[in-house]
């Protein structure tokens, strides 16, 4: 019987292997030579194993459990003699996974968990700024628009309730497309004159629905900058005229005006202290803006530049969108001499807003502003704000476009009030006359004054207004 052995050849050239196949009968059993066998090489069968389980433990493929799922194998050391692999940087440490023997594919890793709850409270503070935030845009540094955006954030914000945040704008023209298209934007400064032109452009259909006035806050006159050779309007015929940067109101109104007289120039389109020097040095005949007066611009200019105000007629091509106007020495004393004012005409300053309807955010938030900038209206007419705004009469109205809802529903109801104020206002007196008679009867020694009556009276007002609101 011929035996046949995969064994490895290099262990049957071993001398003790080859002297003990020689011994071995042919006819022995071949369990019994394949058990001789076994006990023979069992110290390199063993050294063999040792190695490779080394191999499979460094190479992670046997784990604290035991190699391939056999739970009760216990760990396997290395090798004393075995060189220890450096361990992996953990910023390169990636799980892997055995598509095949001896083969490794990358996992990406998962992304990082979101603490769901830093989300959270970073979501509501976003809604809650935005809620009470309600943005204004108004007019160039140089205009009167961004004093008045000014004074409104000055007097009605108030920590957690509401912020006015004023946006310098471009004028009344590009102030109206703002309301109409930019979603970041609440309210608006704008003249009418400039609201009568884009409605007739009509680029957008109904605009007399989808805008809305709060109030009519000022008028806004039309100031033409001109040099010692120009007289009048009609001396404009032909001559450089400046008309504010384009977009502006100004450039808008001031060629709407001279088309509506009949008066063709050269027109240029420079900001207004540019414009200004121009004039002074020849380089324009004349330079328009309109704004409300006094314009910080206009104002800074001296008398020694030799420029003055020309004066506007009122004419009747005019009077269905302007109203009369002037200006006195009060307004710009080195332009305009004592005893002298000057002629010009003005458009009304409206606050405009979008026409949101009753249930949306945007309508609310448009109420809340309207109800505090009307309840702390009297805060307006204090020195330290801008002069026109003692000028300014909320009930005033503008047929051009319909008013807010809230605003209207907030004077219906001050009116009422208002009717109510008179008769405590009778009654205080009739009180005052009986408690405090040397200082409100008429007949006592001394008595308070009218006017000093009047501002005890008005001071009550204020205070009991400050309560309502």
């Amino acid at each position: 019987m011929k035996i046949t052995t995969n064994i490895d050849s290099k262990w049957l050239n071993e001398t003790k292997v080859k002297n003990l196949l020689a011994l071995i009968p042919p006819h022995l059993d071949f369990f019994l030579i394949l058990a001789l066998f076994t006990l023979i090489l069992s110290p390199a069968i063993s050294t063999s194993a040792s190695a490779q389980s080394d191999f499979m433990a460094q190479s992670g493929l046997l784990g604290q459990t035991g190699f391939l799922g056999q739970s009760d194998t216990k760990i396997i050391e290395p090798l004393p003699s075995a060189k220890p692999i450096p361990p992996i940087p953990k910023k390169i440490m990636r799980p892997v996974s055995i598509t095949g023997q001896g083969e490794k594919k990358p996992v990406l890793p998962l992304p990082p968990k979101v603490d769901t709850s830093v989300n959270s409270v970073y979501n509501s503070m976003v809604e809650q700024a935005n809620a009470k935030t309600f943005t204004v845009v108004s007019g160039s540094v140089n205009g009167t628009y961004v004093v008045l955006a000014n004074d409104m954030s000055f007097v009605l914000d108030e920590p957690d309730k509401m912020r006015v945040l004023p946006v310098l704008g471009r004028g009344s023209y590009n102030n109206i497309y703002d309301v109409l298209l930019l979603k970041g934007i609440d309210a608006a400064i704008a003249s009418s004159d400039v609201i009568e032109i884009v409605k007739r452009e009509n680029k957008i259909p109904n605009i007399d629905q989808r805008l809305a006035y709060i109030t009519a806050l000022t008028n806004e006159e039309m100031h033409i900058l001109v040099s010692e050779s120009i007289k009048s309007v009609e001396d404009l015929q032909g001559k450089r005229v400046n008309f504010d940067v384009k977009g502006s109101g100004t450039s808008i109104s001031a060629p709407f005006i001279l088309d509506r007289l009949g008066i063709k120039v050269q027109p240029f389109f420079v900001d207004a202290s540019t414009a200004h020097g121009m004039v002074a040095r020849g380089e324009l005949e004349a330079s328009m803006f309109i704004s409300p007066k006094p314009v910080r611009a206009i104002e800074s200019i001296t008398a020694s530049s030799k420029l003055r105000l020309l004066e506007i007629p009122y004419d009747n091509r005019l009077e269905d969108v302007y109203y009369p106007a002037t200006f006195d020495f009060a307004d710009y004393p080195a332009l305009v001499a004592a005893g002298k004012p000057v002629n010009s005409i003005a458009a009304k300053t409206l606050l405009i807003t979008y026409n949101w309807g009753l249930n949306t955010e945007r309508y609310q938030r448009t109420q809340r502003f309207v109800e505090a900038f009307f309840s702390k209206f009297y805060e307006f007419r204090r020195a330290s704000r801008h002069p026109k705004w003692k000028e300014v009469n909320l009930a005033a109205t503008f047929s051009g476009l319909p008013r807010f809802k809230a605003a209207s529903d907030w004077l219906i109801v001050d009116a009422q009030v208002n009717k109510s104020d008179e008769t405590i206002k009778t009654q205080l007196r009739q009180f005052l006359e009986d408690r405090a008679p040397k200082y409100f009867n008429k007949s006592a020694p001394n008595p308070l004054s009218e006017e000093e009556q009047d501002k005890i009276f008005e001071d009550f007002s204020k205070w009991r207004q400050k309560r309502r609101s």
